[in-house]
């Protein structure tokens, strides 16, 4: 049975951490688990080998992994039916004072998802920051409360109904805003100026409403399973390890279909 699982936060939530331990537990499920990027570099390997024994004439040399790989996730998001998704996309992009990199970023994950969806046969894949984690880099602002936006509700169901969903979500879920402030203080982030600390602080709040606003949309869908994995520290995280796999294992139980 094929399923996507998908791995989301806000940023600083721990999602780095969490990772590897979804990863873990999956594999103590089954052996038919994989990791998106690590599944989609095969996709390439593969694609890339055909490439060669067609060629007779050498021409593939121009060609590199990296470049099919690359081709590969582009054929997932140019089709002609995602046009119209695609410029409305660009509008939310605009409306919430973000950059091409973002529409850019929206490209990408939703190409992975649809190439995945297409190739993956009975197998897990886990996705770091996948197609639904792109409501963060759309509609999170650090420049003015997006809760003042009267239309974000509508635009994040507009949005998520427009998306391909994968089969479970896992949520970092993160609620300490103090700790997330000094993570991201600590980290960096590539998106904003974390020494100004009103930008940062108005980040973290955006990333926080959005995601529960996110969720309280996507808790009305019949078609995805959230799991939450609240984790405000590491030892808080080590001793749900167990309840991790238990909670996936069930999860992806309830994923197949009925029987006929």
């Amino acid at each position: 049975m094929s399923v996507i699982i998908e791995l989301s936060g806000v940023s600083c939530a721990g999602k780095t951490t969490v990772f590897p331990i979804v990863l873990n537990c999956l594999h103590q499920n089954d052996n038919k688990c994989f990791e998106a990027s690590q599944f989609i570099s095969t996709l390439a390997i593969r694609r890339f080998e055909k490439i060669v024994k067609r060629q007779t004439s050498g021409t593939y040399r121009m060609l590199s992994i990296s470049m099919v790989r690359k081709g590969l996730i582009a054929s997932g998001f140019l089709r002609v039916d995602l046009l119209k998704q695609h410029k409305q996309v660009a509008g939310y992009v605009y409306d919430y004072g973000h950059s091409l990199k973002c529409f850019r970023s929206y490209l990408v994950k939703l190409g992975m998802h649809h190439l995945i969806r297409k190739a993956m046969g009975n197998q897990r894949i886990l996705i770091d920051e996948g197609v639904v984690h792109t409501v963060q880099s759309i509609f999170v602002s650090k420049s003015f409360p997006v809760n003042s936006k009267p239309k974000l509700r509508n635009d994040l169901e507009a949005y998520l109904n427009s998306i391909p969903l994968p089969d479970i979500l896992v949520v970092v879920y993160n609620r300490n805003q103090q700790e997330l402030n000094h993570r991201l203080l600590t980290r960096g982030h590539h998106r904003l100026s974390v020494a100004n600390p009103s930008e940062r602080k108005q980040f973290v709040k955006n990333s926080v409403y959005v995601e529960q606003v996110m969720l309280d949309i996507l808790s009305l869908r019949q078609e995805i399973k959230i799991i939450k994995i609240p984790i405000e520290d590491n030892d808080y995280l080590a001793s749900m390890k167990k309840g991790i796999q238990e909670t996936l294992s069930h999860a992806i139980v309830q994923t197949k279909p009925p029987a006929v």
